[in-house]
């Protein structure tokens, strides 16, 4: 499962696209956690491009010549499921970060989906990829 290319979003658009609106202290900690989101994008996509070429190479032998200690293959397929299993998880966080960074394209980023209050800037740089408000959060929670 390749990661889509990784966006250069610095390099595709202004810093403070989305935020314009915004001024003052919240624009600017809005704009940190802007970065702290590319940055973590970026590592998450080195990760999962490191991981798939570690499952290739664990494969590689497996697909040329037979292998005959059994132990040594339930190792090497172990090893691929956990590799498989990290790269899904990967994915996700992958997923949920490029959310984060188009609403804040689109000027929606630190406003709750649930009830388009803002959401507090210390739970923001908490959990800088969240789209809930603590209320709608635990609301969500509990529905669950």
């Amino acid at each position: 499962m390749a990661p889509e290319e990784p966006v250069n979003r610095e390099d595709q658009e202004e810093p403070e696209a989305g935020l314009e609106r915004l001024r003052g202290g919240r624009r600017d900690q809005l704009l940190e956690l802007r970065r702290e989101l590319l940055e973590e994008r970026k590592r998450i996509v080195e990760e999962i491009r490191r991981m798939e070429s570690e499952v290739a190479e664990l494969e590689r032998p497996l697909h040329r010549e037979a292998v005959t200690d059994d132990e040594e293959s339930a190792r090497a397929d172990r090893s691929i499921q956990l590799d498989d299993a990290v790269e899904k998880l990967c994915a996700g966080r992958l997923r949920t970060l490029d959310r984060a960074l188009e609403a804040m394209s689109r000027g929606r980023y630190g406003t709750c989906e649930g009830c388009a209050q803002p959401i507090d800037l210390d739970r923001l740089r908490a959990l800088p990829d969240t789209p809930l408000c603590v209320t709608c959060a635990r609301r969500a929670e509990r529905q669950a």
